[in-house]
């Protein structure tokens, strides 16, 4: 979990420049629903949105990261050499790591090009825009104990 607090995240929206939202003053980015749901009962937030949780104002909000929203670049999109994997070039580490959306599932054996998850994609967006409402940077990460 992720808690973003006293700092101006700067940086607007098109969002942002059509309708004024209020800055959030404390944003809590878990890693799953349902402990955003568990840190929301406990801050008395109860007001549901597609993402997020908040207050009454909307100025306190809770969300969440369902899976894995982001995916590392595969070892071929960086070089052609890494396409077929030879013990010569492992370990495989690139000079700059790449991170995309999670792509879509396809079926095994697909030939079919990989697409975005759009539901990827608005979820990213969404954590995105209440970022950048956010009055703070991140103070504290914790995880759940399994």
């Amino acid at each position: 979990m992720v808690h973003y607090s006293n700092f101006n995240i700067t940086g607007t929206t098109k969002e942002s420049k059509k309708m004024a939202s209020p800055k959030i003053n404390n944003l809590y980015i878990c890693e799953k629903p349902s402990q955003a749901r568990d840190l929301a009962r406990i801050l008395g937030l109860k007001t549901k949105h597609d993402y997020y949780i908040s207050d009454a104002n909307d100025t306190e909000g809770v969300t969440w990261c369902l899976g894995h929203l982001l995916e590392l670049y595969l070892p071929d999109e960086y070089s052609e050499a890494w396409k077929k994997w030879h013990l010569d070039n492992l370990p495989i580490i690139p000079c700059e790591w790449k991170y995309r959306p999670r792509l879509a599932s396809r079926k095994p054996g697909s030939k079919a090009q990989p697409k975005k998850d759009p539901e990827v994609v608005k979820h990213l967006n969404a954590i995105k825009k209440l970022i950048n409402r956010a009055s703070l940077p991140p103070t504290m990460t914790a995880k759940v104990k399994p």
